[in-house]
């Protein structure tokens, strides 16, 4: 099993800010090798069972079809035996607006649905976890959100690469992260599929200030937007597994 790509989140939270709950997740991008070995799954397994780990979020991009569709069947059916909840996720710097724009991920989640639809109940997913972060620095071709620099100091008269200026450039990369959200949020209610996001932890503290945007007509904190739209987040530190 490969340390370098397995990352254990304590605390998952209600969408709602109602309660904190200690459940354990499981992040895991290394899916393909670990479902194609009997061996790594039951080491995987074991291990989140001895740890009391309640769920799994496993990299599922281009994993849903041929050997790896019953590769990933099998894993799922197992976990399930051990009563932990499996979630599909991706995430891209790619999928916002500014880039490529959302598509790829939407097609993931229908990609998802279909999985879902073609495998029996066992085999089946219980949601979709996005990771899309909004933050320069991962590719992207174009410094958007303006890294380091806190709201109240980003130039309103010009500066932009996206839009007219910097104030504009990060709000409308925040407003279409919003609307990003809730597209995959109704598009997994719509066939039976809870919607949870990791979500960054310096949304209310970027330097001091809270980061907000206009959405729906409605000025206020981008993570009071989000949680319209999540059935769960994640709010973490991360702890390599030895």
């Amino acid at each position: 099993m490969n340390k370098k790509l397995i990352y254990l989140f304590v605390f998952l939270l209600n969408g709602l800010f109602a309660q904190a709950s200690n459940l354990r997740g499981l992040w895991v991008w290394n899916t393909s090798a670990i479902i194609a070995s009997t061996t790594e799954v039951n080491k995987l397994i074991n291990q989140c069972v001895a740890d009391g780990t309640t769920d799994i979020y496993l990299y599922a991009y281009g994993m849903l079809t041929g050997s790896n569709k019953n590769n990933m069947q099998g894993f799922i059916s197992k976990a399930n035996c051990n009563n932990i909840n499996v979630w599909a996720m991706d995430g891209y710097r790619g999928y916002f607006a500014d880039w490529y724009g959302r598509s790829g991920f939407i097609n993931f989640i229908n990609t998802v649905i279909e999985y879902n639809a073609t495998s029996t109940i066992d085999q089946q997913f219980i949601g979709v976890q996005g990771d899309n972060e909004p933050q320069d620095g991962q590719g992207e071709p174009q410094g958007t959100f303006h890294n380091g620099i806190k709201g109240s100091l980003l130039n309103s008269s010009g500066g932009g690469v996206w839009q007219a200026t910097e104030v504009l450039d990060r709000e409308y990369l925040m407003r279409d992260w919003v609307d990003m959200t809730k597209e995959a949020y109704d598009t997994c209610h719509s066939h039976n599929l809870r919607y949870g996001q990791a979500m960054v932890s310096w949304l209310d503290d970027y330097y001091g200030e809270e980061i907000y945007c206009t959405y729906n007509s409605q000025y206020k904190p981008v993570v009071e937007h989000m949680m319209d739209y999540l059935d769960d987040f994640l709010s973490c530190r991360i702890i390599p597994i030895l």
